[in-house]
């Protein structure tokens, strides 16, 4: 026996009434090859045989891998600029570091260098003072705007820990337009790695405030 429903509205209509007005159709994975078989697949066209081969000189910091460096890390000569060429980095947040200033550092990562645990650093020629001051103010510039973790005012505090001044260094490193910088930033963060390791490890208790 037929209803008037029956009658006059198919039972697609019927059907449709009761689905869901945000349902997504539905692809099947056929659809999802080329319907041409000359032509690519959606899954070759995103792949990453079609992008440019890296430049491992030019790799950003986050895509830096330390155990992927043939050889022993050194870090490149940073010396011999002129007055002039700093002084168009120095934007002056902060009074002069010197390099004495990060012997904490050097020390550290010679003592962590005559061990087995991390790979090995052919010189450790750390950049000199000046070129780390610098480096600190283009950290301040560049990136303390959109972070600002540091406080500036006591930022030069002889308490603040020597490694977290060379972490900020290592950062605004990557914002100098000096000669072998970014090289210069890919080894001063692995020794910032490597040392952050070591104190986590040997479990002695650090102070971002006591060098």
């Amino acid at each position: 026996m037929s209803t008037f429903l029956d009658k006059y509205t198919p039972t697609s209509d019927i059907l449709g009434l009761f689905a869901d007005p945000f349902e997504r159709p539905r692809q099947s994975c056929a659809s999802l090859g080329p319907n041409d078989p000359a032509e690519p697949s959606i899954a070759e066209c995103y792949s990453r045989a079609h992008s440019p081969p890296l430049d491992r000189d030019k790799l950003s910091v986050r895509d830096h891998n330390a155990s992927r460096t043939e050889g022993r890390l050194e870090f490149p000569d940073m010396t011999g600029f002129t007055a002039e060429e700093l002084d168009r980095e120095d934007y002056a947040y902060v009074e002069a570091f010197d390099l004495a200033r990060f012997q904490p550092v050097v020390d550290l990562a010679e003592k962590i260098n005559a061990s087995a645990f991390f790979p090995q650093w052919a010189q450790l020629n750390l950049p000199p003072g000046e070129v780390l001051h610098v480096f600190i103010q283009l950290y301040f510039e560049n990136f303390h705007p959109m972070f600002p973790l540091i406080h500036l005012p006591t930022c030069s505090s002889p308490e603040t820990h020597s490694l977290l001044l060379f972490a900020m260094a290592a950062i605004g490193a990557k914002y100098s337009k000096l000669k072998g910088a970014h090289k210069c930033s890919l080894a001063m963060h692995e020794l910032v790695r490597q040392q952050t390791q070591y104190l986590v490890g040997s479990r002695t208790p650090v102070s971002i405030t006591s060098g």
